[in-house]
This record gives structure tokens, sequence and C-alpha cells, in this order.
């Protein structure tokens, strides 16, 4: 299939741009002055580099639809797999959000979003979404030599592990960071993401960090859209406070072409901090 269209140009950072921020002094905004890229993104030179949040340069990957709906189906069919069980499906048209459909604010837009502030820099250890089932140790993911994003190992544990792709901002950083799971393995069935379609505007899920910190987002979105038509600019594009994306599978498993049809993207933002010792109010953004 052709790549996905490449993100946008990277935009200026704003000033004080943040979700809801908890004390312990890990909350400085981010700095007006230096301009931020996007968060890689597929692209359709994976040659070609971007400047990544803390400055370093990091390769574009090259089609996330291909990721989804290649690596992590193909391996149903090439096992001798039947018809796979059938993952929740978000109750919303493709290409439209939970949030929209139910009136609801969409990412961007929640009320109280932005007030709290980014956290530093920090990788993710963990992540819990209690309303998908979620409770899953975290891998980095990179690209690969051909310039598409790694996945999870398929496997006994593997298909049971999340990722996060290194490239994108650390959870609670300002950015949307991204952490890329399966839907379903040959081996065991329903995997880590399995139930992600069913989740629904205001379920939370909490990002733990190796700095002892949990970042709570709360859900704003949840959308399907068919692998040809893959969001990238709402996916990976650069946003004012800390925000993320869960995406899987979705949609029809067609046998043939061993892939699911669509893609199933969640959106969420920033709305509290716990702190090593306990949830903290946050300060507001100055």
């Amino acid at each position: 299939m052709p790549p996905v269209p490449p993100p946008p140009p990277p935009r200026p950072a704003r000033a004080g741009g943040g979700r809801h921020r908890a004390a312990g002094g890990a909350g400085r905004p981010p700095r007006a002055a230096a301009p931020r890229a996007t968060t890689p993104a597929p692209a359709a030179n994976p040659a070609t580099p971007t400047t990544a949040p803390s400055g370093r340069v990091a390769p574009r990957p090259s089609g996330v639809a291909a990721l989804w709906l290649g690596a992590l189906g193909l391996t149903l069919v090439a096992h001798g797999v039947g018809t796979p069980p059938s993952p929740p499906t978000p109750a919303v048209a493709a290409g439209v959000t939970a949030a929209d459909a139910t009136g609801s604010a969409g990412a961007g837009s929640v009320p109280g979003a932005g007030s709290v502030r980014p956290l530093p820099a920090s990788p993710p250890v963990r992540l819990d979404v209690p309303a998908a089932g979620v409770h899953s140790d975290l891998m980095n993911l990179g690209l690969r030599a051909d310039g598409t994003v790694e996945v999870p190992p398929h496997g006994d544990r593997e298909a049971s592990r999340a990722g996060w792709y290194r490239h994108s901002p650390t959870p609670g950083e300002r950015g949307p960071a991204v952490l890329l799971g399966h839907v379903d393995s040959a081996e065991d069935g329903p995997a880590v993401f399995f139930e992600l379609g069913g989740l629904r505007p205001g379920d939370t899920a909490t990002v733990w960090r190796a700095d002892g910190r949990g970042a709570v987002f709360r859900v704003t979105g949840v959308a399907v859209h068919p692998k040809d038509r893959f969001p990238t600019e709402d996916v990976y594009g650069d946003t004012p406070g800390a925000e993320l994306r869960l995406i899987t599978c979705g949609g029809v498993f067609d046998p043939e072409s061993g892939s699911y049809t669509d893609n199933v993207v969640v959106d969420a933002v920033l709305i509290a901090v716990d702190e090593p010792s306990g949830p903290a109010v946050a300060d507001a953004p100055r």
C-alpha cells in the first residue's frame, strides 16, 4: 500500500501550553523560544529527518497503516488461524470520534484541558487502562531498517505488552505520546489492546514513568480509520499540551490479505499527575 502522507511542517511552540499538572517541581512550562517539531510521523521518504522534542534528530517512520494492518495482522494468517475473535468496535462511524458522535468535546477542546502543565521528559514504564483491562509493562519501539515503526514481537508474553514509540514525546511531555499494541495474536488470541475499541470518552489511562510519576489521561475520542486514510496530522501533529495516542488494529480481518481493514486510534489528554507520594493537585499554568 502507498505510504501515509508526511506530517505538516513543524509549528512553533506555544508558551504555557499544557493540560493539568501536579506539584513536585516537575511542571515547568515549555520554553516558548524553542520551536517544537511535530512528532516524527509516517512520510513518503523515511530518510528525511526531523527534529525531535529534545533537539535530537529523529528519523520518520514510513507507513503507520502498513505497520498495523500488516505487521499486527499477518501472523494470524501465517499461523493458520481461521476466523479470529472480533475485538470491540467503537460505537461510531469510521473516521468519526466517539466524542464527536456524542457531542462531547474532543481533544484540544475538552473543558479544563490545558490546565495541567506538561512534565519534563521521562521514559514510560507501564500503562494501566482499567476500562480496557490493560495493565502492561511498556517496551521501547523505534524504526526498522525500511523506515516502518517497530511493533512488539508476537509470542507468549510479548503480544500482551504494549510499546512506546520512542521518537514521540514521553507521556506527560507536551505533544502526542504514541503507544502501540497488538489487538490479538495467533498463539494466544486476544492481546493487550484487544478491548481498546470499547473505550469511551471519560475513561482514563495512567502511564507510569521512570521518574515515579503517573501521567493520568482522560479519553476524549475513539475513532476507526480505514488504513488508506490514516489521520497522520491528527495523530502525530504538535499539540499545545500533553496528549496520548493509543493505536491498534480494527475493523474486519481479511484472511486473504492477512490484515485488518482499519486502525483504532484513542485520543486522550493529560488531566492529572500522580506523584510518587500520592496524587497531587496541579498548579495552574503561568
